[in-house]
């Protein structure tokens, strides 16, 4: 018994704890050195995320907002498409009579066109007629003649028709300048058409042979209109 005593005595002996080693003042500042840095960058990189998540977190919440302005207007603007679509649909039936008013004027002015062509014709068949009439006082009578386009013709006149187209025997067309007196290039038998006869009257022919048509100036005659 004694002996199995001091064989477990034996066994519970510890190895002798080894002494600590010398650590020198140099690598203790070295070694702290070495945690502070350490640290520092640990830390500065823990606060540079920390700066980029705010920073998403804040583009996060400006982008949220932004979608939620774009949701608003876009709703909006459907509702106002809506509105227009409604309004239109409203005023669609006036827009189709506005068209048809639109067609009604237009061949109504057609037909005023017609009937104002028709209404001169009138009027021009009637002064032609009434002229007509007039002209057989000037039969064998020496007359001056206006014609539409700015010549002064003078002859007597030998004939004329229901149409106004005269007959002038030894005719004569007067030229007018301011420079110089009347030129008178003679026709001799001259037919005047009625649709280019302006303003027919009779000439006094003792006055007129008194007259020095070289002495004469004046402005030249300006067309009234142009025969066609």
């Amino acid at each position: 018994m004694a002996e199995i005593n001091e064989r477990a005595s034996t066994s519970l002996d510890c190895p002798p704890t080894p002494a600590p080693p010398m650590v020198s003042d140099e690598m203790r500042r070295l070694s702290a050195e070495m945690h502070n840095k350490v640290s520092a960058y640990i830390q500065g990189q823990i606060e540079g995320t920390i700066d980029d998540y705010k920073l998403l977190e804040d583009m996060n919440k400006t982008s949220t907002q932004r979608y939620a302005d774009m949701k608003q207007v876009t709703k909006r603007v459907s509702e106002k498409i809506t509105e227009l679509n409604k309004k239109y649909d409203a005023i669609h039936p006036f827009l189709d009579q506005i068209d048809e008013i639109d067609q009604a004027t237009k061949r109504l002015e057609e037909a005023a066109a017609v009937l104002g062509n028709y209404v001169s014709g009138l009027g021009t068949v009637s002064c032609i007629h009434t002229m007509a009439s007039e002209l057989e006082n000037f039969m064998n009578k020496m007359i001056s003649i206006i014609t539409g386009d700015g010549r002064s013709l003078v002859g007597t006149m030998k004939g004329f028709d229901q149409t106004v187209n005269v007959i002038l025997e030894d005719a004569t067309e007067r030229i007018y300048s301011e420079e110089s007196g009347i030129q008178q290039v003679p026709l001799g038998l001259y037919l005047v058409r009625g649709d280019n006869v302006a303003v027919i009257g009779e000439i006094d022919e003792e006055l007129d042979k008194r007259l020095d048509l070289d002495k004469v100036k004046a402005a030249p005659l300006a067309p009234i209109w142009i025969a066609s």
